[in-house]
């Protein structure tokens, strides 16, 4: 029995930009970086949940994701500390 899906199909494209929204977000007009949950990523795209939850785990996104935080916010403070000096 075929289960009739309208979900986008996720391709090597699609994967690499959800992937790098996961992890790296974007920067705002405002100067903040919105980060983005797979649960609005899936939704966003309109890709299958389990899917993109499957491919995130086997992957390792949110360990990427906060290794990336770690690094950014570490230049952060750095340019905030060479600002005050």
């Amino acid at each position: 029995m075929s289960k009739n899906s309208k979900n986008n199909k996720l391709t090597t494209d699609l994967k690499i930009e959800i992937r790098n929204l996961f992890v790296q977000g974007i920067n705002e007009d405002n100067g903040t970086r919105k980060t983005y949950t797979l649960d609005e990523l899936y939704k966003q795209y309109n890709v299958a949940k389990s899917t993109l939850y499957r491919v995130a785990q086997q992957e390792g996104w949110r360990l990427e994701r906060d290794k990336f935080q770690q690094k950014y916010i570490a230049e952060l403070d750095a340019e905030r500390t060479k600002n005050l000096t």
